[in-house]
């Protein structure tokens, strides 16, 4: 789990300082300590206090270089990890992208059309090749239910197809913004909805 700096250091910055205080105001008052008449258990006293001080200010110092040595050690481990997995997130939003144009040209042609065969097995080649590379468990979920739809699709409307179709790109914005961590909703999780009239068929339009 990562630290929270601030609230690490705060105490112990504190403690640090405020020691440093302590000893800073007996170093100042030196000359009229000398005055003060202490016995020899007074003496003994006041010299475990300034002990102790010092001793905790060591500490503070010490435990505060370890923290920042970690923090620095974690960062370092994040920044490695994230260079790491940087291809294969690059070669997911590629797969993905190849993906979701099958679709869409799938979604404007029909099974008559001399292409049709030609898309169809390039959605089945990335579906039961690259994409289980990348794998995925909500877009692999979504573009399997599209897949059994697609193999059993003969012609007629295409409602299922692109209802199904959306819940891939859904699946696929959802999942390019957790491995790239976003913090922001810089990747809508909802598809857009222009309001536009989807394609149909055409040719039975025409």
């Amino acid at each position: 789990m990562r630290r929270v700096l601030k609230s690490d250091f705060l105490p112990l910055a504190i403690g640090f300082f405020a020691g440093i205080g302590v000893v800073l105001v007996f170093i100042y008052l030196r000359g009229d300590l000398q005055n003060w008449r202490l016995n020899s258990d007074q003496g003994r006293i006041w010299e475990i206090i300034l002990k102790a001080i010092a001793g905790l200010l060591a500490l503070s110092g010490a435990v505060v270089a370890v923290l920042k040595f970690l923090d620095d050690k974690a960062a370092a481990v994040r920044t490695a990890e994230k260079e790491a997995v940087k291809d294969l997130l690059a070669m997911r939003q590629d797969i993905y992208a190849r993906l979701i144009k099958s679709m869409a040209k799938l979604i404007n042609r029909e099974p008559e059309d001399d292409d049709w065969l030609q898309i169809q097995d390039m959605f089945f080649e990335i579906y039961w090749g690259e994409l289980r590379w990348v794998w995925n468990e909500e877009v692999e979920g979504a573009a399997g239910k599209y897949s059994d739809e697609l193999f059993g699709y003969m012609g007629g409307p295409k409602d299922k197809l692109i209802s199904l179709s959306e819940e891939v790109v859904r699946a696929c914005r959802k999942s390019l913004g957790e491995a790239w961590d976003f913090k922001r909703n810089v990747i809508p999780s909802q598809p857009l909805n222009s309001g536009v009239r989807r394609p149909g068929n055409r040719k039975a339009k025409q």
